[in-house]
């Protein structure tokens, strides 16, 4: 795949219509086979690889939220493991990779120079190599940014309120049922409703006994989330609804 696509854009580098599309294929292919950009190419499959089990698990019909976290617990392992591990071995795959296809490998000690603009200047204070630029403003950025992903993703009170939850599952004739579980999941839940029951209190007033449902939950929601709904503006909102009444007119 990657030798084809090389062919097709060396051609259209030499053989393109006008100068603007020689050009811009003469750059893509400068790109694609670069030693930078092979690193990347592998790396970023590596981490679809790890994260692949995951993805699967979570696109299932009917989830299993004890093995969803078990999933989500090992594939953070894995990527940690990657992160303190695997920087030697990608290195090497990347070094024979670019030998098989031809590419010049970087001396991973020699001075690395950052490309600012159109300019290509040292960065001021101590010179950065090859290796350091690599493994660390690459590499370990990249592994980093997807641990804080799953960690934003699946905090570990959003997680521990998950597997608690499933003491209250009916699969199984009740056979996760756990007493200890369930008085750590009764508070949130009540205090959940509570705050819910006291909105509606204020929301739904005697001169308000004939609201619908639909419409109670609209308020209640905008009530309840005061933080989020103080960001909406009547720009906002006229400029949201403007294109549904052009098509009703229509």
């Amino acid at each position: 795949m990657f030798g084809a696509t090389c062919s097709v854009i060396n051609k259209i580098s030499n053989e393109g219509a006008n100068y603007s599309q020689r050009g811009d294929a003469e750059a893509a292919y400068m790109i694609l086979t670069s030693f930078e950009f092979i690193l990347m190419l592998h790396l970023m499959k590596e981490i679809m690889r790890l994260k692949n089990m995951l993805r699967q698990t979570l696109q299932q019909k009917s989830l299993d939220i004890l093995n969803v976290m078990s999933q989500v617990s090992t594939t953070q392992l894995l990527i940690q493991k990657m992160r303190d591990d695997g920087w030697e071995p990608l290195l090497a795959t990347v070094k024979s990779f670019c030998e098989e296809n031809d590419i010049d490998i970087h001396d991973m000690n020699a001075h690395y120079t950052r490309v600012r603009g159109r300019s290509r200047r040292q960065d001021e204070g101590s010179p950065t190599i090859m290796e350091h630029h690599f493994r660390v403003d690459i590499f370990t950025a990249a592994i980093d940014f997807q641990l804080q992903e799953l960690k934003n993703r699946f905090s570990e009170q959003a997680v521990e309120l998950l597997t608690l939850s499933v003491a209250l599952s009916p699969k199984d004739a009740y056979k996760s049922f756990k007493i200890d579980d369930i008085l750590l999941t009764l508070p949130v839940s009540t205090a959940t409703t509570e705050r819910a029951f006291s909105a509606m209190k204020l929301i739904k007033t005697r001169l308000r006994t004939r609201m619908q449902d639909e419409f109670l939950a609209d308020h209640l929601v905008v009530y309840i989330e005061k933080e989020i709904a103080k960001n909406f503006t009547s720009e906002i909102i006229m400029d949201e609804f403007y294109p549904i009444s052009d098509c009703r007119r229509a």
